[in-house]
């Protein structure tokens, strides 16, 4: 990638510093192309496992364009797995595993690689928090929606960080990224979400949603939206979750038109495809 472009890619997101959080930088979609380029030979480059210093930031689930999709899920192959801040933090993108038993586990994996449907890189990447025990200070992962942007669990050793405010554009949850200090003191920075848009209260009809006949109708419309991701995108578990709340979306758009159960099957899919200050001794 030309270095001028680059900077310029740069100048463009420092030149919102200072703004309120939130606020977008809009990038052509050739420049997220190229950087997504210059992002996968870096990351290919780069071990499993990262072996990171504080002071350092960071940030939960974030969510990009769907026009983008196949080329995020690319490098998205490609990142390492997780990172260990001081040998003290380990984060990752789902939690631990029960088929961890040393770091040395999570360098060996494959990289880069699909995503497998159980195993220790499927856990690291989409399981839930459990009882897996530890010697680390404070386990850091995101994966799942906290209406504060972080919350914490397990007398302060795991804390979720979800850095998207508005998920979806359905919630109002705030979205929040945790800084940590050369001391390995965690605070926090909130994202507040945008007032959603108050909907006007009306009596429900048959064509509603919730209905038997339209929660037929949207089973279809995801089953029909789900398949066309898979087929292509090389759509794998590791993006289930996305795909699923973003074809949500789509399907009750597209139920506005439904009427009937005889409408169903006439439906296609024509689119683009306060932890505050906690020391960590």
């Amino acid at each position: 990638m030309d270095s001028m472009a680059l900077d310029g890619i740069i100048q463009k997101l420092l030149g919102v510093k200072g703004s309120k959080p939130g606020k977008q930088v809009q990038l052509l979609e050739a420049e997220i192309r190229q950087l997504y380029l210059v992002s996968k030979d870096i990351f290919l480059q780069q071990p499993n496992l990262l072996e990171l210093e504080a002071p350092i930031k960071i940030c939960g689930d974030i969510w990009f364009n769907v026009r983008l999709w196949k080329v995020f899920t690319d490098c998205f192959n490609c990142l390492p797995v997780a990172a260990l801040i001081d040998e003290k933090i380990l984060c990752m993108h789902g939690g631990l595993s029960p088929d961890l038993h040393n770091l040395d586990q999570i360098q060996n994996l494959a990289h880069p690689t699909d995503v497998p449907d159980s195993g220790l890189l499927c856990d690291l990447l989409w399981s839930d928090p459990s009882k897996e025990k530890h010697d680390l200070d404070l386990i850091c992962r995101a994966h799942q929606v906290v209406e504060d942007g972080y919350e914490l669990f397990a007398d302060r050793q795991l804390v979720t960080i979800f850095s998207t405010p508005n998920y979806c554009g359905e919630f109002d949850n705030s979205g929040a990224i945790m800084s940590v200090d050369e001391t390995l003191m965690c605070s926090f920075q909130i994202l507040k979400p945008a007032a959603l848009e108050k909907k006007k209260f009306r009596f429900a009809t048959a064509s509603r949603i919730g209905t038997p006949c339209v929660r037929e109708a949207r089973a279809a419309i995801l089953f029909i939206l789900l398949h066309q991701f898979k087929e292509l995108t090389s759509f794998s578990c590791f993006f289930w979750r996305p795909a699923m709340a973003y074809c949500l979306l789509i399907a009750n758009c597209l139920l506005k038109r439904v009427t009937t159960r005889s409408d169903v099957s006439g439906l296609k899919y024509s689119g683009p495809l306060r932890f505050l200050a906690l020391p960590v001794l």
